[in-house]
């Protein structure tokens, strides 16, 4: 189960023993998981937390609020906490607002058809939807017919009106998107024409939080990306929903937060009009990073000396929320793995000169744990009255959930020369770690078992979507997110370019040398890999063409395979008939013909054990971290939920079949929903 958190800090960063217990307060949902996104704090100092909780009929709008003295207030519904539903499909809160009368505004979507949508509902002071609103106090908006839209981000401006923006797809990609609302819940035509208006940079654009500044423009924050590079972005309208020329670069500015990768989740505004964005940015090691941006768009450089700043955790993500105290002291929210204790609670406070604030905690740095947790996610974060910083998340998911982030650190090694059929090809071996990072050392609990994976093929004559890389021979790379948390699980895999041969019997032979050299370098002296690898027990993996060349190598090959697992393979079916180990098949409803595959048939053509788990919303290059061409039928849901749901199902496998947890097999035989994914359409088959 996970749980909505909040945590209320004193300005130096402790605890405040007045709130709750001993400055944390948690609210559980009888129905199911909840997870608490947003914040806001009303006149009255009471606390409101929004989100979505997991019922056994879907997903549904979540709402607490909390007294100022950390209890639930009853006056909001009948106990502090409410939960509400969509008549179009189940839905899911990302943002709150509280309007100049007390009226609670929460915004994020609702699935209708496959498709996500605006979903917006106003709530009266005591909890019950404002018929004034929409009709019933809901109300449901497509972006663009036919494609995904989701708001994550909500702001009121002067005159009332409600922006929520986000991102939607568009024939160009994805795009940043903005919906302004009347008071009444209509949308507002003197916002470009019909109340909706979106903005690309890149084509792989996502925008996540909007704000109103002091003259009624709107900011809205996320990230854009090109080929390998990916940045934070701005994007400024308007009143009238015309971009603002007077900002960046027609109305669009970037920031890469002082690494070569960066995403921004979170956006505020300080009394000079100056923009604070937080989010994650990599050099290596993802970190907390923070830009700050004069009114006009280019960095200040009198914040960290030029408009940038990070945080170094242990294992982070980035920052999830960002907040601005009457110091004008920067504090940015998230969560950090730790070494044995599981997923904590990560806050950073800066002066406002960008430089960390080491009144505060260790560094600068606070650290929040709740007992009897192991995966506790801050998402959000204010600042109130008394200046004291409220925090809410979410606490709970035991340890064994396979999406959870497991008892290693990810390692990656760049393999420059793997000797395969008479030439040297590349590759890149993901293991458990010490910490996080290249060529880190291995965690001490090795050896550990291996994985061979086979990635799929696009130089097939198909076009890259917009700021899709065209080089194929760094396909092998693209799979980091899943194999990253594999290895977070403790399982070794090796990965090698085998953009060379598109065919499936050649890329079997190519997969086994790979395994083979993994296998060598283990028994060698001297090789980083000594004495890491087992030597038996290996699992075949594979993407498309990949997975079948992956079962293809099961049955015909000497090596004690233990299990075989595939994310929409293609194959042939005789292969997999002749297959003596376990399978698992994973396939989105979303494939179309242009990439092949034949998971289905490749499924029902196998022995038992089998298990196959249909992802509906997923497409075939969803799995990859940034791949994807145009004759692809597009996804229904986001790339990293497809990845989430992708790894999850893989740990669940690997940990039944390899290490022989019997705890992970109602997951498998889709008797129990893992928990996190209650959100998500997915039908598992099994066969025992």
């Amino acid at each position: 189960m996970a749980d909505f958190a909040a945590v209320r800090y004193l300005p130096g960063g402790e605890l405040d023993e007045t709130f709750g217990d001993g400055g944390k307060v948690v609210a559980s949902f009888p129905e199911g998981s909840s997870t608490a996104q947003a914040v806001a704090i009303d006149e009255q100092g009471r606390i409101v937390a929004a989100g979505t909780v997991f019922t056994l009929d879907g997903t549904q709008f979540a709402l607490v609020r909390w007294s100022p003295d950390g209890s639930l207030d009853p006056s909001l519904g009948d106990s502090g906490m409410l939960q509400t539903s969509f008549p179009e499909g189940q839905s899911s809160a990302r943002s709150v607002a509280i309007d100049s009368t007390g009226r609670i505004i929460v915004a994020g979507h609702v699935d209708v058809d496959g498709t996500q949508r605006f979903a917006l509902a106003r709530y009266r002071v005591d909890g019950t939807l404002d018929t004034a609103f929409g009709g019933d106090g809901r109300v449901v908006t497509e972006f663009l017919p036919g494609m995904t839209g989701s708001a994550t981000g909500l702001s009121i401006d002067s005159l009332g009106r409600i922006v929520a923006a986000g991102f939607t797809n568009t024939s160009a990609g994805n795009a940043f998107a903005a919906i302004r609302y009347r008071d009444d819940g209509n949308l507002d035509s003197d916002f470009e024409a019909d109340g909706r208006v979106s903005v690309t940079f890149q084509g792989r654009d996502t925008g996540l939080a909007v704000r109103h500044d002091g003259r009624g423009r709107i900011l809205i924050v996320g990230a854009t990306a090109s080929g390998g590079q990916r940045d934070a972005a701005i994007v400024r309208l308007r009143p009238d929903g015309t971009l603002d020329p007077t900002f960046g670069n027609d109305g669009r500015a970037y920031s890469d937060l002082g690494g070569s990768r960066a995403f921004a989740r979170a956006l505020v505004i300080d009394r000079s009009n100056r923009i604070v964005l937080a989010g994650f940015v990599q050099e290596g090691l993802k970190e907390f990073g923070v830009g700050r941006l004069l009114s006009h768009g280019d960095h200040d450089q009198t914040f960290s000396s030029d408009g940038r700043a990070q945080s170094p955790f242990f294992d982070t993500e980035g920052a999830e929320g960002v907040a601005i105290d009457s110091s004008d002291r920067v504090i940015a929210v998230g969560s950090t793995d730790t070494a044995g204790e599981g997923t904590i609670w990560a806050l950073a406070w800066f002066r406002s000169d960008g430089s960390p604030d080491r009144s505060v905690g260790t560094d600068g740095q606070v650290f929040t744990y709740f007992a009897g947790t192991s995966a506790n996610f801050a998402h959000a974060v204010t600042v109130d009255r008394g200046s004291r910083i409220v925090v809410v998340g979410e606490v709970g998911h035991p340890r064994t959930s396979p999406l959870g982030r497991g008892p290693f650190r990810a390692g990656f090694r760049l393999i420059p020369a793997v000797p395969i059929r008479g030439r040297n090809l590349r590759a890149v071996v993901y293991y458990p770690a010490a910490q996080e990072g290249e060529n880190t050392p291995f965690a001490a609990a090795a050896p550990f078992p291996m994985i061979g994976y086979a990635h799929g093929n696009r130089n097939i004559g198909l076009t890259p979507c917009p700021g899709t890389p065209a080089d194929f021979t760094i396909d092998y790379l693209q799979l980091s997110v899943i194999l990253s948390h594999l290895a977070r699980w403790g399982y070794v895999t090796i990965s090698t370019d085998q953009s060379s041969d598109i065919l499936v019997p050649g890329k079997a032979e190519m997969l086994e040398a790979s395994v083979d050299y993994l296998r060598t370098e283990s028994g060698r002296s001297g090789s980083p890999f000594a004495g890491k690898v087992r030597s038996t027990g290996t699992v075949l993996m594979g993407h498309s063409t990949g997975g079948g060349a992956a079962i293809q190598l099961a049955r015909s090959t000497s090596l004690d395979v233990a299990a075989v697992a595939t994310l929409s393979p293609g194959g042939v079916a005789g292969d997999a008939a002749a297959l003596a180990v376990p399978l698992l098949v994973e396939h989105g409803s979303e494939e179309g013909t242009a990439e092949g595959g034949n998971s289905r048939e490749l499924y029902d053509a196998a022995h038992a054990p089998k298990h196959y788990a249909l992802v509906h919303g997923a497409n075939h290059f969803g799995y990859t971290d940034e791949l994807c061409i145009v004759e692809a039928p597009p996804a229904t849901i986001a790339r990293s939920d497809q990845q989430r749901i992708a790894y999850a199902y893989l740990v669940a496998f690997l940990q039944r079949y390899v290490r022989g947890e019997t705890f992970y097999t109602p997951i498998l035989n889709g008797l129990q929903k893992i928990e996190g994914l209650e959100a998500f359409d997915i039908t598992v088959e099994s066969s025992a």
